[in-house]
């Protein structure tokens, strides 16, 4: 399945090596850390996701068909842990995954990743549990026509789908990528999601898993519903029944991990200002509930895993 062998797993670190530990890859299983923002195969991959989000959000998210309601920042890229993860799972897919895969990316909603990714060569499959995400994107159709090209555009189909319940045929999928979407389930609806993401991927094929995890603990709300430590631990108890890991976990040092309240946002070429104001309302809005005072800080730090489905 895999295009690359994994990368040799790195001995014990101490803690006090990591700047040299850091700078040394890109990979594995791990939380997010800002030396990863400083690394050179993070900043490449980012550059180019950074180019084409900019250019969706000039020809797509700021163009004819955006809906009005539209609940999530326009600028995905740019969002606190999203700036870690897109990179991450772009890393994980051309490292593990054939050039032209067959991809299911869970909860696309409006985003540009579905989009990158075909541009890219990837046949996507892009899904939503909302229905109005799946009527949006076709209104979209003039703009990624333009963005893409009629080919690329081809490579790319739009569903509704319950991760809980795929209507994809088993072993119909060659990687799923899952963007901080999973922990937004009942915790007790986990086990399902993955047992039905490992039914749909063909044997050794791979899940690009990034979630939020709670630092400091906290309610599950609609908005804020990172897995606290005792999730965190039953979750990949229950995907490593599943699934294997490609990569040894990789040491993260505390002060290093990136956080909501504590992201630094890179700068994007793309104009926000230029769009309508009732288009960036919802960024702005998140925005100030991040950091909104409280009495127990919502602060959540970010973990990504690249796993292969097992065989039995």
């Amino acid at each position: 399945m895999s295009n690359q062998q994994p990368s040799p797993p790195n001995q014990p670190v101490d803690p006090g090596s990591s700047r040299k530990f850091f700078s040394a890859e890109f990979n594995g299983a791990r939380f997010g850390s800002f030396q990863d923002l400083k690394l050179p195969r993070f900043i490449e991959l980012f550059k180019e996701l950074e180019e084409f989000s900019t250019a969706y959000g000039q020809q797509v998210a700021s163009g004819e068909g955006w809906p009005e309601t539209y609940p999530w920042p326009l600028d995905a890229l740019h969002t606190n842990t999203r700036i870690w993860e897109y990179p991450f799972a772009l890393d994980a897919l051309r490292r593990f995954a054939a050039p032209g895969a067959r991809i299911l990316d869970i909860g696309s909603a409006l985003t540009f990743f579905p989009s990158f990714l075909a541009s890219s060569g990837y046949e996507v499959v892009a899904s939503d549990i909302d229905p109005a995400m799946e009527s949006s994107f076709r209104q979209l159709q003039p703009g990624l026509r333009a963005l893409l090209g009629p080919k690329a555009l081809e490579r790319i189909a739009y569903r509704r789908e319950d991760v809980t319940r795929l209507s994809l045929e088993d072993h119909s999928i060659e990687a799923v990528t899952n963007i901080s979407v999973l922990e937004h389930l009942p915790f007790e609806a986990l086990e399902r999601a993955i047992i039905e993401i490992r039914r749909v991927l063909v044997p050794g094929g791979l899940f690009i898993c990034t979630l939020d995890t709670w630092m400091r603990g906290g309610p599950r709300t609609a908005h804020h519903s990172p897995l606290d430590q005792q999730e965190f631990e039953a979750f990949m108890t229950s995907m490593l029944d599943h699934f294997e890991l490609l990569d040894r976990p990789r040491i993260t040092v505390p002060r290093d991990l990136i956080t909501n309240l504590h992201c630094p946002l890179p700068t994007s070429s793309y104009n926000a200002a230029a769009a309508t104001a009732r288009r960036i309302r919802p960024f702005k809005a998140l925005r100030a509930l991040f950091n909104r005072p409280e009495p127990t800080p919502l602060e959540w730090s970010v973990f990504g895993t690249a796993l292969e489905s097992s065989s039995t």
